[in-house]
């Protein structure tokens, strides 16, 4: 194969160049040359496409698929496909990636290869230009599907596995897993897509498509335990390099809380950062979903260690909650928690002990004694007041929290 997946989280793109005698062998694995006349056009071909191996699979793959298909009339398709702007804005691509003298003929075997698949195997190649050039999951491929065509995810599978093999069949696309599959689209080929005049035409339906399907498939990353998602997680960053709608935005929160949970913290931060910084823009600083994403910066920089950073940002979410939302609203008090858990982590127990005071006394107030929340506060108050050394008022607390029926476990803030 000309593209190996290496087991890495991106493949390792190489084009190799085949001796002729192997690419002529490659070539004609699919059917033998029957006469002199047809040997030589083999022959030709395989010249004409610099033996790169995966342009000499594809001519392989057409002829395999096209039993009356002769090699003498491939190779004079080559020549109708060179045409027109379209095709040469091709050529200029591949030969930025395939620097060779073949590069349009290289250029026309693929043109030809996907000009001759069904429109929904066309369709699903598409989808996998759109995607980051990774195996593409089947799950994640069959709930996009389904979002263009209204159908159940089975009915949807079939219909796709149909497709995917006549793609196969012509060397477009290669499976490579089992049950379930994956599937991978050589970078060539993607480009060769990205670039057809009709693509634009196609990609924002694919891509809310494929948006809807892979923030569904994240949502996973909201439930402890759940991070079953490393085959998905290419796709998702790929489809969030580009934050154009409220979904992409959405899609962007969950590949961040990703990198939270699975201790990357480098990467949510980046991520948290770039969320904070469109929603800013989009909604204004003020709205809900922006304070919500920068606290989430926050504890990104607290969970890389960058309390240097975290504690200025906490700050501004707290004044700006009691501002936009009011003292006791309970995103408030949760943001002058986080605060306070972030000064005493920072070993600033002289800022961090008010705050978690005021904090108790107003979840006492507006949520009753026994709500969960006032006794983790009471909780967690006890435990700056034991980090001080306060033992005289640090037991008592920890006394009346466990005396308590509802008693709730302290945790740290997310």
């Amino acid at each position: 194969m000309t593209t190996r997946w290496r087991g890495y989280q991106l493949p390792v793109i190489d084009v190799d160049v085949l001796h002729p005698d192997e690419a002529y062998r490659l070539l004609t694995t699919a059917r033998v040359p029957n006469n002199p006349a047809e040997r030589t056009a083999a022959r030709t071909l395989v010249q004409r496409l610099g033996s790169h191996a995966l342009a000499v699979d594809l001519a392989r793959g057409c002829l395999a698929d096209q039993p009356g298909l002769t090699y003498t009339e491939l190779h004079s398709q080559l020549d109708d496909t060179q045409h027109g702007d379209a095709f040469q804005d091709l050529v200029d691509d591949l030969y930025m990636q395939v620097p060779t003298d073949h590069t349009s003929d290289i250029a026309a075997t693929f043109a030809r290869s996907l000009r001759h698949l069904d429109d929904h195997a066309l369709t699903l190649m598409r989808i996998a230009a759109l995607l980051a050039p990774a195996p593409l999951p089947e799950r994640l491929l069959t709930s996009i599907s389904s979002n263009l065509s209204h159908q159940d995810d089975q009915s949807t599978r079939r219909v796709n596995r149909r497709s995917l093999s006549a793609a196969q069949r012509r060397s477009l696309i290669r499976q490579t897993g089992t049950e379930p599959p994956s599937w991978f689209v050589h970078a060539l080929v993607s480009r060769t897509l990205i670039l057809d005049p009709e693509a634009a035409r196609f990609r924002p339906t694919l891509r809310r498509a494929a948006l809807a399907a892979t923030t569904g498939l994240m949502r996973a990353v909201y439930t402890p335990g759940r991070l079953d998602l490393a085959d998905v997680m290419p796709h998702a960053r790929a489809l969030v390099e580009e934050l154009d709608t409220g979904e992409s935005l959405d899609l962007l929160d969950s590949v961040a809380r990703y990198d939270y949970e699975s201790g990357q913290p480098a990467g949510a931060v980046h991520h948290y950062q770039r969320l904070t910084d469109a929603r800013t823009t989009r909604l204004g600083e003020d709205h809900p979903a922006t304070l919500a994403s920068r606290i989430n910066l926050a504890g990104a920089y607290r969970a890389a260690g960058n309390l240097a950073r975290a504690i200025p940002l906490l700050e501004q979410n707290l004044t700006d909650y009691e501002r936009v939302l009011g003292e006791d609203h309970p995103d408030a008090l949760a943001s002058r928690n986080n605060l306070a858990y972030t000064y005493q982590a920072a070993g600033d127990l002289g800022r961090a002990i008010p705050l978690f005071e005021q904090n108790l006394t107003d979840y006492e107030r507006v949520l009753g004694d026994d709500h969960p929340d006032a006794l983790a506060s009471r909780n967690n108050l006890a435990g700056a007041y034991e980090s001080a050394g306060d033992l005289a008022r640090a037991i008592p607390l920890y006394e009346q929290t466990r005396a308590s029926r509802s008693f709730v476990q302290w945790r740290a803030p997310p």
